[in-house]
């Protein structure tokens, strides 16, 4: 079976919830992932005007803002 790699972007400021969420995605043998990793929103923006990517795990608790900010 071919699949297509899915990229996700993970927006958290907490290491330990990022490392969870790359463990979590990385466990799906069905699917592989391109897992992009930043810790404020300011850097998740950024790859956002980069390229969309196909999914987005944003933490509503950012160092730099919060996820309603991000999402506008």
């Amino acid at each position: 079976m071919c699949t297509k790699t899915q990229t996700v972007l993970v927006v958290d400021g907490c290491l330990k919830d990022r490392k969870n969420y790359r463990r979590y995605l990385l466990a799906n043998k069905q699917q592989t992932y391109k897992i992009l990793e930043v810790d404020t929103g300011e850097e998740g923006l950024l790859f956002c005007r980069q390229g969309f990517p196909g999914a987005i795990l944003l933490d509503y608790f950012l160092p730099d803002m919060d996820g309603l900010k991000f999402l506008n």
